[in-house]
């Protein structure tokens, strides 16, 4: 494989993949620079019976975080589903399709 190998499983967090580079014994770290597809998911937040914000993401079962505030529930989410998503790929895994770009859900009120 020569003097450089790869090892996937280091990294600093789960955005960036850090390589672990051997050259003549020594170790040096470098980021790997990867094109990324943008992808969007639908997000739904909904306050739970105790006040906290729970976010999820009907297209990619199993993703959910929370937060104090609907805005902490999505940065939360954010890393959680990055992670995931990173973590199918790693593995292999086919990855949920994305929902349509700029589609929105909304809540309408209607007096019936």
């Amino acid at each position: 494989m020569g003097p450089y190998q790869y090892n996937p499983g280091a990294r600093e967090n789960p955005r960036e993949r850090v390589a672990e580079c051997v050259v003549s014994g020594s170790v040096e770290e470098s980021i790997v620079e990867e094109t990324r597809v943008p992808r969007h998911y639908i997000v739904v937040i909904e306050p739970d019976e105790d006040g906290v914000f729970v976010a999820t993401v009907p297209s990619v079962p199993g993703v959910a975080e929370q937060g104090e505030s609907a805005e902490e529930a999505l940065e939360n989410l954010k890393e959680a589903l990055a992670f995931h998503l990173e973590s199918m790929e790693m593995e292999g895994e086919e990855l949920p399709p994305s929902d349509a770009p700029g589609r929105e859900i909304r809540n309408v009120e209607l007096a019936v």
